[in-house]
């Protein structure tokens, strides 16, 4: 890796689900001189349950949806 890029900040450092540490490309956009904060991306269903109460599900409704296999 280049060091100037890792000088920079072009590089940041990120905690999987697992625990690894990965090295990824820094978004390049800025807000008031303040870069954006890197993070994972969020596993598959991770956030399945608060999006459905959102819009109204109660959790009686969301637990047969996960039963009968619609969602994960």
């Amino acid at each position: 890796m280049d060091p100037q890029v890792v000088a920079n900040g072009f590089m940041a450092d990120i905690q999987d689900e697992v625990g690894r540490t990965l090295s990824l490309v820094a978004p390049p956009v800025q807000f008031d001189g303040a870069r954006y904060e890197t993070r994972r991306a969020p596993r598959h269903g991770e956030h399945t349950d608060e999006v459905l109460a959102e819009v109204g599900y109660d959790m009686d409704e969301i637990i047969k949806l996960k039963i009968d296999g619609a969602i994960h």
